[in-house]
C-alpha cells in the first residue's frame, strides 16, 4: 500500500487551499544572480497563488550610517526595487517590497521571514570554486539560522 499524506484522500487537492496560502520571500539586490532567484520566486507565486515579498538591504558605511538612518532609499537602491517590481508586473504578480538598512542581509532576511509570517525564502546564489559545495556566507547563514524553508536558485 503506498503511503499517503496524514491528510490526503481520494479526490482531496494536493495543493494548499487559499486559506493555507504560501508567502515568499525573496531577497534582491540588483545582480543577475538576485534576479534569477526573483524570476524563480515570482513563477513559484504565480502557480501557488502565493503572497511574495522582495526584500533589500542596503549597506551602509560607517561614515554615512547616520546621516541615512532615516533617509530613503537611494536611486541605485530604488532602482533595484523598481526592477523587481516591473518583474512581478510581467509576470501578474502582486509584490510587497521592503528595503533595511544597517543590518548584516543574513540577519534582516531570517528577521523579514519571521516578521512577515513567510515560509519560504528563496535566494539567487553563486557558486563558490572549491572542492566542496559552497553557496557564499550569506546564504550559509541564512540556511543555518532560519527555520522557514530555503530554495537555493544557482545557475
Amino acid at each position: 500500500m503506498p503511503a499517503r499524506w496524514p491528510s490526503w484522500r481520494p479526490g482531496a487537492p494536493f495543493w494548499p487551499t487559499r486559506s493555507a496560502r504560501l508567502s515568499i520571500l525573496v531577497p534582491v539586490n540588483g545582480t543577475d544572480v538576485s534576479r534569477r532567484g526573483a524570476e524563480v520566486a515570482l513563477h513559484v507565486a504565480r502557480a501557488a497563488g502565493a503572497a511574495m515579498t522582495a526584500l533589500f538591504v542596503a549597506s551602509a558605511t560607517a561614515s554615512t550610517t547616520r546621516r541615512r538612518r532615516f533617509a530613503g532609499p537611494r536611486r541605485s537602491d530604488q532602482a533595484v526595487l523598481k526592477e523587481v517590481v516591473g518583474l512581478a508586473d510581467q509576470h501578474g504578480v502582486r509584490i510587497r517590497v521592503v528595503a533595511r538598512a544597517n543590518l548584516a542581509a543574513e540577519d534582516a532576511i531570517v528577521r523579514e521571514a519571521r516578521r512577515g509570517g513567510h515560509d519560504l525564502i528563496v535566494m539567487g546564489v553563486a557558486r563558490r570554486p572549491g572542492d566542496s559545495l559552497a553557496f557564499g556566507t550569506i546564504a550559509d547563514a541564512v540556511l543555518e539560522a532560519s527555520d522557514r524553508s530555503v530554495v537555493l536558485v544557482a545557475t
